[in-house]
């Protein structure tokens, strides 16, 4: 026993360093990421409002197909980033997480062609026309939700939303403990599959447990590390300005301290 515990130390004194270095890189190659293929903050908002302007009639600089807009093949399908709905509007991390779970598994169904998630939670403004954004994601389908957890009790609303029709194919409300996420989650991309029936499931690993508060510190930990989701503020120039490294670390290091074989919180 006294062995184990000393291998058990041993490891967590390399992994330490370990970890800041690996958040490092996670943040630069972010950054990177952000620099490359997406627009500098001034040109997003731009963007934006172009976008929330922009008659619906026109068709410059459209793609088209037989005389109608192209949204993507029909199985191509856009995870948009879940609104938090929290009364104290402090649950970005998680409800953020959450919908990078359902993406997750929804990437590992054979036959669906699921946007990239840094193209899709670039689209985190609930002003843009869900139609405009399925056309510039050239998405057939889009799933957005709603995420409110109420000292451990979730309240999850998720729509699919049919691009070529403009219609809601439907809206529900998935409900139960944090520790029941793997299996609300797991619902939910049962019934965003139903609306794709020639792909089936096949390959879908069954959901498993997690430690609630171990995922709390994983999300808030790679909220943290996240420059898109912390932009630079009083110096634009740096690129990790937003960022806070140790906050981050900590909060990883929280959710391995809480559960040692959670890999997820090992990068």
């Amino acid at each position: 026993m006294a062995e184990r515990a000393r291998k058990r130390r041993m490891t967590q004194r390399l992994s330490t360093p370990l970890l800041a270095l690996l958040l490092l890189a996670v943040a630069l190659f972010a950054w990177e990421r952000l620099a490359t293929r997406a627009p500098a903050a001034g040109a997003e908002s731009a963007s934006r409002s172009e976008l929330q302007t922009q008659p619906q009639s026109a068709t410059r600089g459209r793609e088209t197909r037989g005389g109608e807009i192209y949204y993507g093949p029909r199985n191509s399908l856009a995870v948009l980033p879940f609104a938090d709905r929290s009364a104290a509007a402090d649950q970005a991390a998680q409800a953020l997480g959450f919908a990078g779970e359902v993406l997750e598994r929804l990437v590992d169904v054979p036959g669906l062609q699921a946007t990239a998630r840094r193209s899709a939670f670039f689209f985190r403004d609930a002003s843009v026309p869900r139609r405009v954004i399925a056309e510039r994601l050239r998405s057939a389908w889009l799933l957005s939700g709603e995420w409110r957890n109420e000292d451990g009790r979730l309240a999850v609303t998720a729509a699919l939303y049919d691009a070529r029709r403009d219609r809601e194919l439907w809206r529900k409300d998935y409900a139960g403990r944090l520790s029941d996420l793997p299996a609300l989650r797991d619902a939910l991309v049962a019934d965003v599959l139903d609306a794709f029936p020639q792909l089936g499931t096949r390959g879908l690993a069954t959901a498993g447990a997690i430690h609630p508060e171990a995922w709390l510190a994983l999300q808030q930990g790679l909220y943290r590390a996240d420059p898109l989701a912390n932009p630079p503020n009083d110096r634009p120039d740096d690129p990790l300005n937003g960022v806070d490294l140790p906050a981050a670390q900590a909060s990883l290091q929280a959710a391995l301290d809480l559960d040692p074989g959670y890999e997820a919180a090992r990068l």
